[in-house]
């Protein structure tokens, strides 16, 4: 459907900015120094990963859980998507000393959904209709 295909296509563009984008945008010395490279870095990709990682999540819930075929896929980038807010909201709420975890949350969450995408996309089988179905 075309709301689960928004989403999968939006969360590529999300990979692709993040690779793109923190590779030509790295931060420069130790945090945020103010330099055009860490505006970029902060600023623009960024805020244009964790926008589109949100949307797109929500999208390929809202499209994938209605049909079988990917309700499974859906309610995992759901989980994506909380696991995302805990690690955010954990880096604000708990001290210093354990923001690293929490951190991982959002980080690692994104990067097992892209292979959960990657296997997922690899096994699926749409489901026949028109001339296929007519064919067998």
């Amino acid at each position: 459907n075309k709301t689960f295909r928004l989403g999968i296509y939006l969360y590529t563009v999300m990979n692709w900015i993040s690779s793109i984008g923190y590779t030509l945008f790295p931060l420069s010395g130790e945090g945020f120094q103010g330099t055009f490279q860490d505006i970029m870095h902060f600023y623009v990709v960024t805020i244009s990963v964790v926008l589109l990682s949100i949307v797109s999540l929500i999208l390929i819930f809202i499209g994938g859980r209605r049909y079988k075929e990917t309700r499974l896929v859906a309610i995992l980038g759901l989980i994506a998507l909380l696991s995302m807010f805990l690690g955010s909201i954990g880096t604000g709420v708990f001290p210093k000393e354990v923001f690293g975890i929490f951190e991982r949350f959002s980080v690692y969450s994104a990067v097992i959904y892209t292979a959960i995408l990657g296997v997922f996309g690899y096994f699926y089988r749409a489901p026949l209709g028109g001339v296929e179905a007519e064919l067998r």
